[in-house]
């Protein structure tokens, strides 16, 4: 027990408070991967999750959203039947935590967060990534003993949710 306090209070960075988050402070001169992922509790390095989720309209059925952002008239929220699901909807949501993406993901110095990578994937599972760093979408999550913080998938009919508050724990 006594080796797994010392074990903790070693990867335990030095945080910081700021509008109501504790993020890692930023340090400058380590170059390293990884640097703000080793002390997280959830979003580990390398760890991969899968997620899903609906919509219910407004006449409680329930939705999926599809690979596209090209809104019409009779379908303004791009939206397909939960059980009828094709090719063209996002069934689920994968998250990569990947730090390694920095290599082509030029960081500010100041960015201080661990590294994910959301995919979008349809019902075979399969994902038609437009980007050449390995995934769809990329952004940040802050995982501390303190606060879990991540922003929200971004691009297809996600991006309303922009409009809210990120999940905050």
């Amino acid at each position: 027990m006594f080796i797994l306090l010392v074990k903790n209070n070693y990867f335990s960075q030095e945080l910081l408070f700021e509008d109501g988050l504790f993020y890692e402070k930023p340090n400058y001169t380590d170059n390293s991967f990884g640097k703000y992922t080793k002390d997280n509790i959830s979003y580990k390095s390398n760890c991969t999750f899968i997620y899903d989720y609906y919509y219910i309209d407004n006449l409680g059925g329930k939705k999926k959203f599809l690979k596209s952002d090209a809104f019409t008239e009779n379908n303004p929220m791009n939206l397909i039947d939960y059980r009828n699901i094709d090719e063209r909807g996002i069934d689920k949501i994968k998250l990569t935590v990947n730090d390694r993406l920095a290599l082509n993901f030029p960081l500010d110095s100041s960015y201080t967060q661990t590294i994910i990578c959301y995919d979008y994937l349809d019902k075979s599972g399969k994902t038609e990534a437009f980007s050449t760093l390995g995934g769809e979408e990329i952004t940040g999550v802050i995982d501390n003993n303190k606060n879990l913080w991540l922003h929200p998938p971004r691009s297809y009919t996600f991006k309303i949710l922009e409009l809210n508050p990120f999940p905050f724990y």
